[in-house]
């Protein structure tokens, strides 16, 4: 009933909603109509307010949009006042133009004759002093964030960029400034130092830094001169002149002096300008709590990291940190400084940044937050550019001690000469105690920043080197090539990709002359004068070393500042000069002494260098080897020591350290890595004949102490015989040993081959611990094989092989041989076609062989291993035959692989087959007479994997004519260029000439004189490596599938060659015949064979016995350790009739030979022999006459020489 009511009632209260939503909407409408009216009235009314402040600018200053010359001043309160209305509305997108104007007025008016004229008139006003201060401020800013923007590529830019950095220079300081009244100077300067303050809290030096990036760090800089020595001289300008007195001593003392010293100052200034120090408060306050402009790209992150940085030291530091950090970490800004403004160093040296630097880095704490800060990349930069310092300081050093200056003349000639000689005495003394002390610090710190950029680098090369994820970003950084530090997984930005070339040029300044002196300036004082000047020129060590040898030497009373700090640093018991002399030449030193562990501190500086700079190992070699005589000054030094270079002493104190990383392990390191280099390089005309550096008896005094010293690590167990090559002074010194090893071994240069023993070695014992499995036993044998007698290293080598032999026969219940058919017309093609697809362990096992003669029909006998030895010995004499192609023969009939093999079918089969057939030689103790080239047998033991390896060595054994070539080029004294020679080479193939270039784009590439020494190694490599590549591997490849490489590894190249083709020594008749057999009824006691042995031994010479030899077993030399080992072993057989008539030995033959009887004299009838069982066929000769002549007969023409 109440139904329509109900809907009545709500359409009022709907009604009454609408309506005041309604005007609730037009009051909304109306309040929006007046806030846009508003802000549309505020927006207008700005703009004309702006327009009219911009006007009144234009108006003003608009007369220095360009240049300033005949430009009138305006009044400078006027232009303070229309140019700090601009600046509170500040935009840089429509008032940048203003500011570079507003720029050149204030440079202009700087230099206003008139002090009224000029922009510091303001500050003489009372009333406009704080606010013109603070406009000052605003305006520097203002113009560090404009610099910023600022990029060098646009000329016009470039112009704006020397603008700003012209004012930020004007107002820092009033050195440029036109004379003021003496009253003003003081307070106007220490107006500038606020500014210049103000500037460092605001981002000054990141400033700095973003420009040197962008203008120097390219391949060909931007930046002008002008504009980076106002740079620097900005940089510069905060810094302190000196270096304070405490800072030399603890931290604590240096913080409490620099804090004292601030305080004086504030209160001074306060004192006598308080408006200007009320402002530099308040500027620094508020300067405090704004935050810094975000740069672009990185410049956020890094930002926050050097500021995080720069904040954890104190104060007074963080000038000389933000210098660290901001400009000596540019790429290479020190080599741009003294390529463009050479008088920039002189700055350096005024304001002592190297000093100071160098003392700054010194703490440990501050360097690794300044590493931290920096990471590898960019800590290497700042480490390039504090050598680049040192290199000056040094040469800045040495001039004035050369020149001896005298900076109080008046004075001096006022003095007596004898107190004038004693003050310069005394000024010497302290200014080279100064001197030292910074080269000490220095040295130690480039070791502390080599060491953690190596550490760096470790960590970032960990695991694997796909992909590493970087916290930062999120993002994922797979390695990256470094040109200096190698593989790490850390991109490269822009500004270092484009600048490492410089930074690699100041790296290089590290091993010049000035600083290798400098650094080793003790290391002669340790050696006998008399020797160092009687053995300069011989050992290349300059003239300027010599002198400084002298000039120490003749110094024994002066202090040794830099001793004195390695005994509050080192803590060395019996410290002091520990050196004593027992004569003019006997000269003793220990290895605690204070000076020698000053040159290892050296030492280990160049260690750690090429440890880190891994890419420029061979150039810091390159420098030690040959821009000084630190090499051979340190092997006089290492003599010094005692008997064998003071080893017992050296590895007393290397037992007590926890690990072989001391200071005199880098010594040795060093020593041997430049040794190594050196003698690489060597050819055998300077170091055998003219013998420079080092004479032979030196090379052999250094073998003699390697040798002992890797043996005794290795039997002490001072290294870790699981990881031996994980040890730097184990691997360095057994790098040099094997390089003399390898060089003795091609020409002896020890007196006897004994010295490679090792006289405490136990053969017993070291036998008996191999075989029982001892690890370190294992590693002498694979690392020093030579201390054991070669004799005892062969039978091991076939020991292996008898084991190796008796475990596959275990494997097999049944014996195991192949059989094979091979037609002698084409042995190599049957040998080739049934052998080479065997898998190598049917080839280490029996293999019979079963000839077919010319005829077709098979050969009758039973192969026991002398038919197999025929087949071997003539498969290896036809395939190694030249006229096959497949081996060529050298100068010295030597057999290495043809290059013009590939025109031979299946070339590379062959000779993996042939490599096959001679490790099969090897593997069953069979000798062939194949004389190989040592470079050949090199690659097939494996030395020319090692980094020392050096081609030129054994070039003249394959071209002497070449060798000699190669060798006129290096010795050449004139222009090498005028030879013509490029870096390739040109060879006739097939009446064609075909050019090969040695390196990437040879052809284009001369040869100089720099570069001669890489042509000949790159020329000897290709004649005897590049050419056979190939080839080598496909033999290699063969000969390793039988004979296991670890076993190669026991010999040199000449005793290889003995066991392949036996021992080069005379005959041994005495120990022939006590190991032949006798067959036929002959004996040793019967008459022929008695005749045989007198007219051996008394009327054949050498020579005819070598035929004999060959005669009978087809190889002239005798077998290694003697005819014992001789397989099959030598037999004599009496024999009755001729060879096709012999059936064998019978009862009646054997009766008949034994007691001489039913035959007449075969006087018609010559020695033969079956070489397959090594059997010399001798008839039963009735005269000893006759047997003389019929053998030298048979052995000089081969006649009745049979192989069936």
């Amino acid at each position: 009933m109440f139904g329509g009511c109900s809907t009545g009632g709500d359409q009022v209260v709907s009604a009454a909603r609408e309506a005041r939503e309604e005007r609730a909407a037009a009051r909304r409408r109306e309040a929006a109509a007046v806030l846009l009216q508003a802000a549309v009235r505020g927006f207008v009314a700005r703009r004309k307010h702006f327009r009219n402040i911009r006007e009144q600018f234009d108006s003003v200053l608009s007369s220095f949009s360009s240049s300033t010359a005949d430009v009138v001043l305006p009044d400078p309160i006027t232009a303070f006042t229309v140019a700090a209305r601009m600046l509170r509305s500040y935009n840089p997108q429509h008032d940048q133009h203003r500011l570079h104007c507003y720029a050149r007025y204030l440079v202009s008016s700087l230099h206003s004759p008139g002090l009224q004229q000029r922009c510091m008139a303001c500050s003489l006003s009372q009333q406009h002093t704080l606010s013109w201060i603070q406009h000052i401020k605003q305006v520097l800013v203002l113009s560090c964030q404009t610099l910023q923007q600022l990029s060098c590529e646009v000329s016009s830019e470039g112009r704006l960029l020397s603008l700003h950095l012209q004012l930020l220079l004007e107002l820092t300081s009033t050195v440029t400034w036109p004379a003021l009244p003496a009253p003003l100077l003081p307070p106007l300067t220490r107006l500038t130092d606020n500014f210049l303050q103000h500037l460092v809290q605001r981002d000054l030096y990141p400033t700095l830094k973003r420009i040197l990036l962008k203008g120097l760090c390219r391949s060909k800089p931007l930046l002008s001169g002008p504009a980076l020595g106002t740079v620097l001289t900005l940089a510069l300008r905060p810094l302190p002149s000196t270096v304070s007195t405490a800072t030399f001593t603890d931290e604590d003392t240096a913080v409490k002096a620099a804090a004292a010293a601030a305080t004086t100052k504030v209160t001074k200034s306060r004192s006598l300008f308080p408006s200007v120090s009320q402002s530099a408060t308040k500027g620094t306050t508020n300067a405090s709590s704004q935050k810094a402009s975000p740069g672009c790209g990185r410049r956020g992150e890094e930002t926050g990291r050097v500021a995080t940085g720069v904040s954890a030291f104190p104060q007074e530091r963080q000038l000389l940190s933000q210098f660290l950090l901001h400009f000596l970490c540019v790429p290479g800004v020190l080599q741009h400084l003294t390529d463009m403004l050479p008088q920039s160093t002189v700055l350096l040296q005024k304001k002592n940044i190297f000093e100071q630097c160098v003392e700054f880095l010194y703490g440990e704490q501050r360097l690794r937050i300044m590493f931290h800060t920096l990471e590898a990349s960019y800590a290497l930069c700042l480490l390039a550019n504090t050598i680049h310092l040192a290199h000056h300081y040094v040469s800045a050093y040495n001039s004035s001690t050369t020149s001896h200056p005298c900076n109080n003349t008046s004075n001096t000639e006022a003095l007596s000469k004898a107190e004038a000689d004693a003050k310069t005495a005394q000024e010497e003394a302290q200014s080279k105690q100064a001197f030292d002390e910074t080269m000490f610090r220095f040295n130690s710190v480039v070791r502390r920043l080599l060491e953690k950029c190596g550490e760096y680098v470790s960590s970032k090369q960990g695991g694997s080197s796909s992909a590493v994820c970087s916290k930062s970003s999120g993002t994922t950084t797979s390695s990256q090539w470094h040109p200096v530090l190698g593989w790490f997984a850390q991109q490269l930005d822009q500004h270092l990709q484009e600048s490492l070339t410089y930074v690699t040029t100041q790296l290089y300044l590290l091993w010049s002359q000035p600083l290798l002196n400098t650094l080793f300036s003790v290391l002669p004082t340790l050696l006998p004068h008399h020797e160092l000047t009687n053995k300069a020129e011989t050992s290349g060590v300059g003239a300027q070393t010599v002198a400084s040898a002298a000039h120490f030497s003749d110094s024994g009373s002066r202090p040794w500042s830099i001793r004195r700090i390695f005994d509050r640093k080192l803590s060395i018991t019996g410290g002091g000069n520990s050196m004593g002399r027992t004569g003019d030449s006997v000269v003793s030193n220990k290895l605690s002494s204070v000076a020698v562990q000053q040159v290892a501190a050296a030492c280990s500086l160049y260690y750690l260098a090429m440890q880190t700079l891994n890419q420029l190992k061979m150039d810091i070699l390159t420098g030690l080897c040959y821009k000084s005589g630190v090499v051979v000054q340190l092997w006089w030094l290492l003599q010094s020591f005692g008997s064998n270079c003071g080893l017992k002493n050296f590895l007393e104190r290397l037992a007590q350290a926890s690990k072989p990383t001391s200071l005199e392990c880098h010594m040795i390191i060093l020593f041997c890595d430049a040794t190594a280099h050196l003698v690489t390089v060597l050819d055998d005309l300077e170091l055998y004949e003219q013998q420079k550096p080092f004479t032979t008896n030196d090379y052999s005094m250094v073998a003699i102490f390697l040798n002992t010293m890797c043996y005794r690590l290795l039997d002490q167990g001072l290294v870790d015989s699981r990881h031996v090559w994980a040890c730097p002074l184990f691997s360095a010194a057994h790098s040099l040993l094997s390089l003399l090893f390898r060089r003795n071994s091609r020409r002896p240069f020890v007196p006897s081959e004994k010295v490679w023993l090792i006289p405490e070695l136990k053969l017993s014992t070291f036998k008996d611990n191999l075989m029982n499995g001892n690890i370190v036993e294992q590693v002498m044998l694979q690392t020093l094989p030579h201390i054991i007698p070669h004799e005892e290293r062969v039978l091991l080598f076939r020991a292996n092989v008898a084991a190796q032999k008796a475990s596959l026969e275990q494997r097999s219940s049944t014996p195991q041989f192949t059989m094979i058919t091979v037609f002698r017309t084409r042995m190599v093609e049957d040998g080739y076609r049934h052998l080479n697809s065997l898998p190598p362990n049917a080839l280490k096992n029996t293999i019979r062989v079963k000839f077919v003669n010319e005829q077709g029909l098979e050969e009758a006998g039973i192969d026991q291993d002398g038919v197999f030895k025929e087949f071997l010995e003539e498969t290896l004499k036809r395939v190694l035959d030249p006229s096959l192609n497949l081996f060529k023969m050298s100068s010295e009939n030597q057999l290495y692989p043809s290059p013009s093999s590939v025109l031979t079918e299946n070339h590379l089969e062959l000779l993996e087959f042939t490599g096959k057939m001679l490790g099969k030689a090897l593997y069953d103790g069979i000798v062939v007479d194949c004389p190989f080239s040592g470079f050949f047998l090199s690659q097939v033991i494996g030395e020319q994997q090692s980094a020392l390896y050096s081609s030129i060595d054994q070039l003249s054994s394959l071209d002497p004519e070449l060798y000699k070539n190669l060798t006129y080029i290096k010795h050449y004294d004139g222009n090498v260029e005028d030879l013509g020679l490029t870096f390739s080479y040109d060879e006739e193939r097939l009446g064609e000439v075909v050019s090969h270039d040695l390196r990437p784009g040879g052809k284009l590439l001369p040869v100089t004189n720099d570069n001669r020494i890489i042509y000949i190694h790159l020329m000897a490599h290709f004649k005897m490596h590049t050419q056979i590549r190939d080839q080598t591997k496909a033999f290699v490849k063969g000969f390793r599938s039988i004979v296991n490489p670890e076993w190669l590894a026991m010999f040199s190249i000449p005793e290889l060659q003995r066991i392949i083709s036996g021992d080069n020594v005379e005959i041994n008749l005495k120990d022939l015949r006590r190991h032949t057999h006798y067959y036929g009824g002959f004996h040793d006691s019967h008459r022929v064979i008695s005749w045989l042995w007198d007219i051996l031994d008394k009327d054949f010479t050498s020579d005819e016995h070598s035929k004999l030899l060959k005669f009978v077993t087809s190889c002239s030399k005798p077998p290694l350790l003697g005819f014992e080992h001789l397989e099959p072993p030598f037999s004599i057989r009496c024999v009755e009739v001729g060879d096709d008539e012999d059936t064998g030995d019978t009862v009646g033959s054997v009766v008949r030979g034994f007691l001489a009887v039913g035959r007449k004299d075969p006087i018609h009838r010559l020695p033969t022999a079956s070489t397959c069982f090594n059997l010399l066929k001798l008839p039963n000769y009735q005269k000893k006459s006759t047997l003389k002549n019929k053998l030298r007969y048979a052995i000089s023409s081969n006649t009745g020489f049979e192989l069936s």
